[in-house]
């Protein structure tokens, strides 16, 4: 289950992505079942870009839903990210494909874009395995979240 959590009227609600509205920012909790990674620079030693797509699962749809998340060679995301591993996206954008279909989006270093990375694995407290910002707090119930998705 993908549990996002955005910014609807005054308050915060959590939403299925097929809810989400194209444009809209949301904080989410997802499974990731798939990552492809591709580097879009020739030169490895430089500070390329680098382009990750994720398929994260979802209770509301029956497809997955697709998740690209940008950043530089000098980064580690691209090193530590792993299929059957808990993600939390702060910021992530929502955009609609030609075809109608839902996505996520965001680009580490950018304001406001940030990411966590849990192991997924039952028993190994829920600590993460990686941060893209030191300033990424975690929220007091981040356990029982990670917990609903696994």
């Amino acid at each position: 289950m993908i549990i996002i959590l955005c910014k609807l009227r005054s308050n915060l609600d959590y939403i299925y992505i097929k809810q989400g509205n194209y444009l809209l920012q949301v904080n989410i909790y997802a499974y990731v079942s798939n990552v492809k990674i591709r580097s879009q620079s020739v030169e490895t030693l430089e500070n390329g870009g680098i382009k990750t797509e994720l398929e994260l699962r979802d209770d509301s749809t029956d497809t997955y839903t697709t998740c690209i998340i940008y950043s530089n060679s000098l980064e580690a995301f691209s090193d530590q990210i792993q299929s059957a591993q808990i993600i939390r996206m702060h910021r992530a954008r929502i955009k609609k494909t030609i075809n109608e279909k839902l996505f996520l989006y965001g680009k580490l270093k950018t304001a406001g874009f940030a990411v966590l990375l849990f192991s997924g694995r039952l028993g190994d407290g829920f600590n993460p395995v990686y941060r893209s910002s030191a300033k990424f707090t975690i929220s007091p119930d981040y356990k029982e979240r990670v917990g609903l998705i696994i």
